[in-house]
């Protein structure tokens, strides 16, 4: 039987808390145990009778192993805020005699990487991951959204076509945010980003970075002077160039990634995925003698059972931690080199439309 903690009483933590109740059986699941440092999401979840078991803990060192310890838990799903990635798992996994008592983890999304320090545990990380061959996945955005399923439709459809650029635009509004804001552009929406980016079909694209710009501002009072936007370059492999444009200011928010392609006879077709969290994520092709498509999708479960699946039951295989060690590499390089200029304060952006 396992007993399953998951880290983060959220949007994320609930949405798994709820899907891992409701599979209980099927992944011979015993306990379900959510902690979290915010009071407020505690009680929330609690309210919702989901059957798991809610504890609020303080924000020390220690206070997480130890629930691990004293609920006797094996698997683990980190959910919470992007920049305690690492230190949750570098502490869920303290817990060990001569083999981690976490033997499956489940992460809500490619790690947040902001310096060396946080490089160093992850590479720690890793290190106990495959040493003791630990059951480890990895979710994220492309997980829940079944519009991919659709887009990969349409390259399976047209063999012929070629990748020439991404453009990824990605942001949200944190213009109203009462938390620090100096958790920076990539610190909370960046992993997510290069991520989709990244994303081509079935494959992930292998990038190098070839230079950013951050530009930083006033966006909240807690901060004076913060990263707010950035522009970041990159290069496949394949010689396509792909570019990400980011911001907190945005006035709603926002996730939109356009994969150009020229046809066998040189044709520009542009694929755009639009990703809307409250709504219906959408697919829109257009060519020079195309007409336009739109294909749209309602999110669903569907996607993220099958992440818990993959960890937490015995059919599919986990994910590879290649694709994180590759969003790290990158993130570090872009952290290294982009340029930081002053920006206006208090920005509203307006993000484009199709």
């Amino acid at each position: 039987m396992k007993n399953i903690l998951i880290a983060g009483a959220g949007t994320m933590g609930t949405h798994y808390a709820r899907n891992l109740s409701e599979m209980r059986d099927e992944l011979d699941v015993s306990n379900i145990v959510c902690v979290d440092v915010d009071i407020e999401k505690c009680q929330l979840l609690r309210e919702k009778n989901l059957g798991v078991d809610v504890h609020h803990i303080e924000m020390k060192a220690g206070a997480l192993a130890n629930v691990v310890r004293s609920q006797n838990i094996n698997g683990l799903i980190g959910a919470t805020q992007t920049d305690s990635h690492i230190s949750v798992l570098n502490e869920a996994l303290s817990v060990s005699s001569e083999r981690p008592q976490i033997t499956r983890i489940l992460q809500e999304k490619p790690f947040g990487l902001f310096d060396e320090k946080g490089a160093e545990h992850f590479n720690n990380i890793v290190d106990t991951v495959q040493k003791n061959e630990i059951r480890f996945g990895m979710d994220s955005i492309l997980m829940f959204s079944e519009i991919y399923g659709v887009f990969d439709k349409f390259l399976t459809e047209n063999p012929d076509l070629i990748h020439t650029s991404t453009m990824c635009i990605y942001g949200k509004n944190r213009t109203q945010d009462t938390r620090p804001a100096h958790m920076g552009i990539f610190g909370t929406e960046g992993t997510h980003a290069i991520d989709i980016a990244r994303r081509l079909g079935n494959e992930y694209l292998d990038l190098s970075f070839a230079g950013g710009e951050i530009v930083q501002g006033l966006i909240t009072d807690n901060d004076p002077d913060v990263p707010y936007a950035c522009r970041s370059d990159f290069k496949a492999a394949s010689g396509a160039s792909i570019a990400i444009e980011m911001s907190l200011a945005f006035d709603k928010n926002y996730r939109q990634v356009t994969h150009r392609f020229k046809n066998a006879a040189g044709e520009a077709i542009n694929a755009t995925l639009k990703f809307d969290q409250k709504g219906q994520d959408s697919l829109h092709v257009t060519g020079n003698n195309t007409d336009i498509v739109v294909d749209e999708v309602k999110p669903s479960g569907t996607k993220l059972q099958n992440a818990l699946r993959s960890v937490f039951g015995d059919t599919l295989s986990p994910y590879s931690l290649d694709q994180t060690l590759g969003l790290r590499d990158i993130l570090s390089e872009v952290n290294d080199k982009s340029k930081v200029r002053k920006g206006p304060e208090r920005p509203v952006i307006t993000p484009p439309r199709f």
